[in-house]
């Protein structure tokens, strides 16, 4: 008899490799798409974009906190 266990072997180490993978991507992705957003306004990215952007968020910010 054999007391190796089918689900702990090398292919469940690639799975877990797998999706730890596929999570880091598709989070980075997120952060990096995030960030991108803050350049535009009105289909058009730039740093005037994002100036304006961060004005209205700390606007928002400050006037909504303790």
């Amino acid at each position: 008899m054999s007391d190796s266990n089918p689900s702990s072997g090398p292919a469940r180490r690639l799975e877990c490799t797998a999706a730890f993978l596929l999570l880091r991507l598709f989070l980075g992705l997120r952060t990096f798409l995030g960030g991108l957003q803050k350049f535009e306004a009105q289909g058009h990215y730039s740093r005037a974009n994002y100036a304006a952007n961060m004005g209205r968020m700390a606007d928002y910010i400050t006037t909504n906190s303790f």
